[in-house]
């Protein structure tokens, strides 16, 4: 494989780091998502914080826009206000439902 803006898995890659950067300054400079991101975040009920390589959501998520509802475990963690109700992972943000007991 190679790791040059040649292949396409890099490129998504570097699209997505550049969204991420984007909302994290965001959160930096106002302290929340903006509306529409939130309107469109896939809901996660009974999560736990999990662990990948790197911390991850694992519940049941509702309405992601590639994935069937049902179990999951997101990509990596980027910024998470359980008080705020949200997540931010590497590809999109997430609306934290109630926490598993």
């Amino acid at each position: 494989m190679d790791f040059t803006f040649a292949e396409a898995s890099v490129r998504k890659t570097a699209r997505l780091v550049h969204d991420l950067s984007r909302d994290l300054k965001l959160l930096q400079s106002v302290g929340h998502p903006a509306v529409e991101s939130m309107i469109e975040a896939p809901l996660v009920e009974d999560w736990v914080l999990g662990y990948r390589l790197e911390p991850a959501l694992i519940g049941t998520v509702v309405g992601h826009p590639l994935l069937a509802d049902g179990p999951v475990t997101t990509s990596g963690i980027f910024y998470m206000d359980p008080s705020a109700g949200f997540a931010r992972t590497l590809s999109r943000y997430y609306r934290l439902g109630r926490r598993k007991s």
